[in-house]
This record gives structure tokens, C-alpha cells and sequence, in this order.
């Protein structure tokens, strides 16, 4: 719980809103969506003189495959392991919307799930485009927490661990 604590406590310095509903079928399969939500007014206070030389906008939609086909050189580059860590992500559909002129930053992850285990954790997504399409190392690795889902027929749980206590303590004095 401490560590849980710590992580809402993170998110909500960094002035977002995050909404996450996992919507379960009798079967077990399911939809999950995410939505992250900068809250811009205390984001500006936040960064005060230098959010007036923000000169951004990008509207874009994908589904991670598409990552996948159109980086295929790179993604072939990568362990078979390491492959299979991003199928996992292969339907994930992306919104991201980010404009210093409408003063919104937004990202929404959206999947179709066959069971609650199979869901990836999906703050990750972003880090492993990049990834893929700059041929990086797996850089969502450098993550401080790592989130799981089970459901067990009756009962659901998340669980966020906090899988590298340095990584926390940088985030922390970042913030």
C-alpha cells in the first residue's frame, strides 16, 4: 500500500487525470481503456515562462501493430523475447492528442482482451512505439512499477510493484 501510495501521490503532482475502466464479460474477455489527462491550468503554473515556448501539435490514432508492420526492419532486430513482449501490445489502438495552442495533452489506450491476465501495462505503450520505430533498447524497462490485472471469476485485482527503487527515488526529486 505504501508504494501504491506513492505512485498516486506522483501522478498527482504532475497535475493528470487518469481514468482507467475495464469493462468484463461473462466469459472473461473484455475492453480496457485508459485515459490520461494533463490538467493544463496547474501545468502551466508548473512551468510557468517556459510553457509560453511550447510550439506543439500532434493528433494521431494508431494500433501498435501498425508500429510493428511499418518499423518491421527494427522490430525484427529485437530478441525473440523481446518480440513477444511487444505482441502483447499488437492491438492496442492509440489516441494521442497534444496542443499548446488548444492547451490539451491527452493519450487514451483502448484494448480488447480475451482475459484480464492477458492486459499489458498499458503506460508502457508510448515507450515501446518509440522504441520500435527508433530501434531503441527497451526503454519502458526503465519504469520504476510494473501493473498486473487477475481476475479470478469472482474477485479482480491490480496490482502495481515497484520493481526498481532507484528509478522511484529519481522520479521522486524530478517531481
Amino acid at each position: 500500500m505504501k508504494y501504491l501510495s506513492i505512485f498516486l501521490l506522483l501522478v498527482s503532482f504532475i497535475s493528470c487525470q487518469v481514468t482507467e475502466t475495464i469493462t468484463i464479460n461473462p466469459d472473461g474477455s473484455g475492453v480496457v481503456e485508459m485515459k490520461q489527462d494533463r490538467e493544463e491550468n496547474s501545468y502551466m503554473r508548473l512551468a510557468g515562462e517556459e510553457y509560453t515556448k511550447e510550439n506543439v501539435f500532434k493528433d494521431t490514432t494508431y494500433i501498435f501493430k501498425d508500429y510493428i508492420n511499418k518499423y518491421n526492419e527494427n522490430f525484427l532486430k529485437y530478441l525473440p523475447e523481446e518480440q513477444q513482449l511487444f505482441q502483447k501490445y499488437a492491438n492496442v489502438k492509440v489516441h494521442t492528442k497534444r496542443s499548446s495552442f488548444e492547451k490539451e495533452y491527452k493519450n487514451e489506450f483502448v484494448l480488447h482482451f480475451n482475459t484480464v491476465s492477458e492486459i499489458p501495462d498499458l503506460y508502457k505503450t508510448e515507450d515501446y512505439a518509440s522504441d520500435i520505430e527508433h530501434n531503441y533498447a527497451l526503454s519502458a524497462e526503465n519504469h520504476y512499477f510494473r501493473i498486473g490485472y487477475n481476475f479470478d471469476g469472482k474477485t479482480f485485482s491490480r496490482l502495481v510493484t515497484i520493481i526498481n527503487e532507484t528509478e522511484l527515488e529519481k522520479a521522486k526529486k524530478t517531481i
